[in-house]
């Protein structure tokens, strides 16, 4: 899932800030936080939280693990 959250107006530039929820396992995760990181712009992390994933709710477009192998990664974003 992905929350903006309020933009923060500056003298040279706005800051734009995205809460991002993805759920998935070990390593889907961790190519989503790798692709980030290799984004054109420059978007940086400031809060991120990582927990097992709720059973309800939870979609995934690579192949499953086990319920007790999914996470929820959420990361706050801003560029």
């Amino acid at each position: 899932g992905v929350a903006p959250e309020p933009v923060i107006r500056g003298a040279e530039f706005d800051t734009y800030r995205y809460r991002v929820t993805v759920v998935g396992g070990y390593h889907p995760v961790a190519t989503f936080l790798a692709n980030v990181g290799s984004l054109p712009r420059i978007v940086a992390p400031v809060a991120f939280t990582l927990a097992p994933a709720r059973a309800t709710g939870t979609r995934n477009p690579v192949p499953r693990p086990t319920a007790a192998q999914q996470l929820e990664a959420t990361v706050a974003i801003q560029t």
